[in-house]
C-alpha cells in the first residue's frame, strides 16, 4: 500500500456505529464480571441456600451491574464527545498508521492491531478490546477501498467481515 493521507470528520452515523459495537461489548463484559463477582461472594459463604441467594447475590449483582453500566456509558459518552469535536488526520503507510488529532498523536505498527472489523461503511481496527481506530470508508475511493481492505486482510491476523 502506498502512502495514503485522509482527513476524517466523524459524523453521527460513525458515532452511532461505534456506540452500538463498543457499548454492547463493554457492557456485556462488565455485567458478566459483576455477576461472577456477586456469585463468588455468595459461594464464599458457608451456608448456601435460597435466602442467601436472594439477600446477597441479587442485590450485589444488581448494584455492580448498575454501577458498571453507568460508569461505562459516562466514559463512552465523553470519548464520543471528543471524537465528534475534532477531525482526525490519518496517514496510512506500509509499516504503520499515523494518527493526528488535537489532543493525540499516535504511530501504530500494523502488527499491533489484534483484529479488524470490516463493514460496508466502516473499518474498526482494534489494538485491544477497547482501544480502536474508526475509519469511515466514505473517505476512500472504490479502488482505495479494495486496496485498503486487501492490505488489512493480509496484515491483521483476525479480520471479521460483517
Amino acid at each position: 500500500m502506498n502512502l495514503v493521507i485522509k482527513n476524517i470528520n466523524y459524523n453521527e452515523n460513525d458515532i452511532s456505529f461505534v456506540k452500538n459495537i463498543v457499548l454492547k461489548k463493554q457492557l456485556a463484559a462488565g455485567v458478566l464480571s459483576s455477576l461472577l463477582m456477586a456469585l463468588g461472594i455468595l459461594l464464599i459463604r458457608d451456608n448456601y441456600n435460597l435466602i442467601s441467594f436472594v439477600v446477597i447475590f441479587l442485590p450485589v449483582a444488581i448494584f455492580l451491574s448498575s454501577f458498571f453500566y453507568i460508569r461505562t456509558t459516562h466514559l463512552i459518552k465523553d470519548s464520543f464527545k471528543e471524537m465528534n469535536q475534532s477531525p482526525a488526520s490519518y496517514i496510512f503507510r506500509d509499516e504503520d498508521i499515523f494518527l493526528t488529532k488535537t489532543s493525540v498523536e499516535s504511530n501504530i505498527k500494523w502488527n499491533h492491531f489484534q483484529k479488524a472489523l470490516l463493514t460496508k461503511n466502516h473499518i474498526l481496527l482494534f489494538q485491544t478490546k477497547y482501544i480502536y481506530f474508526l475509519i469511515p470508508l466514505r473517505y476512500f475511493s472504490e479502488e482505495e477501498n479494495l486496496l485498503f481492505i486487501g492490505f488489512i486482510k493480509t496484515n491483521i491476523k483476525q479480520v471479521i467481515e460483517n
